[in-house]
């Protein structure tokens, strides 16, 4: 994949029912196989609430106009959810995504509750951990945060 085929933008409402698929397909081949079951309704629950997504902000990557990952934060600057479909995976479409909100809250630090499996990828992009890890539920995650570094 060449940096010039993705595309990264706001998604419409109307692509929201898509970008949840998309979540829901990346959680239950590569989250759910470490959680207990109870995970899989917790995290159906949390797509299933409109009000709640409402209040979210959601970015998608575009190869042509196929939806490969979504990047999904709150006005506070705390992502709640980064999915790259697992067939684009490990092809910087994450880094892409980070690095688009990255320069959109310029002057802004991040945080983020990585699930385990993710501490590493955050770690790449310069967030540092900030707590143990801790459940959410029947999902155990850890607090992050990226510092922003003030231009000179």
């Amino acid at each position: 994949m060449k940096e010039s085929e993705l595309n990264i933008r706001v998604l419409r409402k109307d692509e929201w029912e898509q970008a949840k698929q998309l979540a829901w397909d990346v959680f239950e081949k590569d989250i759910l196989p470490f959680y207990p079951p109870e995970a899989e309704k917790e995290f159906a629950k949390i797509l299933g609430n409109d009000l709640m997504l409402s209040w979210l902000r959601f970015v998608g990557a575009f190869l042509k106009d196929k939806l490969v990952g979504i990047l999904v934060w709150r006005e506070d600057d705390h992502i709640s959810y980064l999915f790259v479909d697992s067939v684009h995976q490990q092809q910087h479409i994450g880094h892409r995504l980070i690095s688009w909100l990255k320069e959109k809250r310029k002057g802004h630090d991040l945080s983020v509750n990585s699930v385990l499996t993710a501490i590493g990828f955050y770690e790449k992009e310069g967030f540092e951990k900030e707590a143990l890890p801790e459940s959410k539920g029947t999902i155990r995650t850890v607090a992050m945060r990226y510092r922003c570094k003030e231009e000179a």
